[in-house]
């Protein structure tokens, strides 16, 4: 278990992206700009915010926090970014000195590999689980959770059998930490923008437990580019419904999927970006759907006080996918909730 607070409260974000990408272009009073090593470009617009930890490029609008940061630029999962930048952390002096800005030529990383690697596995693992025998047993744990055959088709789902490869077959820069990608055993979900992979999701199945019984459940592909949930269906004529997992969104889209855009953050401190903010901002109604317990209320709160058009929409159940599973009526839940 990682005390997040505490990791990211020791970083020097500034220190941190300096390590990776070198003294930085562009001083622009609390905040330190780079070329965006996402997209090219020759005007620096990846700017770090010091004094909030947090990062955001005003080209691509990618952006996050300091365990983000190292999730999208090293291709790590949460656990490893976590350790990392405890590493960076006991490696630093205990005072970081910025150093003056000098013009510096970066290097771009490229998707195209990431994409298409990750495209043939949504392919091959949606495959396997409709004609693999080994898969039996996911597909049923699919149908458990309430899921149509449609619904599990529309969404790509698939299921995967545990294996090795090399970070360069993914297009991924080799790296002292770790110099494979671990594609897990488990139910495979991606996340889609225009049809093509930019997260992947791993539900480990069968399920996977510690020494303590604690169960490790989903597993984030290395490489994968943090975003939003369904977040390129958002229409500003359309409101939208804001869970915590891809399960609720899914369910919330099965039952009601032609009355709201259903869109899930993958956890509660999710997509708290510039860009997700601003997007969600612009809808006539967005309804914040996320688990019903404390840290669900807890989280619910940021939305409610950075979007002026949000409203809390807490699930009569745990989540909106043990209402599916339990055969209540999401589409009414959903039709009060639009209602006020």
């Amino acid at each position: 278990m990682f005390d997040t607070q505490t990791i990211k409260a020791n970083a020097d974000m500034f220190a941190l992206v300096e390590s990776n990408l070198g003294q930085c272009l562009r001083h622009n009073g609390h905040s330190h700009q780079w070329l965006c090593p996402f997209h090219g470009e020759k005007t620096p617009s990846f700017t770090v915010y010091p004094e909030t930890r947090s990062w955001y490029c005003y080209g691509c609008r990618k952006g996050g926090d300091v365990i983000q940061w190292v999730q999208q630029y090293k291709g790590l999962d949460f656990k490893e970014s976590c350790r990392y930048i405890q590493q960076f952390v006991r490696s630093q002096p205990a005072i970081s000195i910025p150093r003056l800005p000098t013009v510096k030529k970066q290097s771009v990383l490229k998707g195209d590999t990431w994409q298409s690697r990750a495209s043939a596995l949504v392919v091959e693992s949606q495959k396997r689980l409709w004609k693999d025998s080994v898969a039996t047993d996911a597909l049923a744990y699919l149908h458990e959770r309430g899921f149509s055959d449609e619904t599990i088709r529309n969404a790509q789902l698939g299921y995967n059998i545990g294996k090795k490869e090399q970070r360069t077959d993914w297009g991924l820069p080799l790296d002292s930490y770790a110099d494979y990608v671990w594609v897990d055993n488990g139910i495979v979900i991606p996340f889609l923008v225009n049809g093509i992979p930019q997260w992947i999701t791993i539900r480990k199945f069968p399920k996977v437990e510690n020494v303590a019984g604690k169960e490790y459940r989903y597993k984030v592909l290395t490489g994968s580019t943090y975003t939003l949930y369904n977040g390129d269906l958002l229409d500003p004529t359309q409101p939208a419904i804001l869970t915590e997992g891809v399960f609720d969104a899914l369910s919330v889209q099965q039952e009601a999927g032609d009355l709201i855009v259903s869109v899930a953050t993958s956890s509660t401190g999710g997509v708290r970006t510039p860009e997700w903010i601003d997007k969600l901002a612009t809808l006539p109604l967005v309804l914040v759907a996320y688990d019903a317990d404390k840290p669900g209320d807890e989280a619910s709160e940021f939305w409610l006080e950075k979007l002026p058009n949000a409203r809390r929409l807490r699930p009569l159940l745990d989540d909106p996918n043990a209402m599916l599973k339990a055969g209540m009526d999401i589409r009414q839940w959903v039709q009060n909730g639009l209602n006020g």
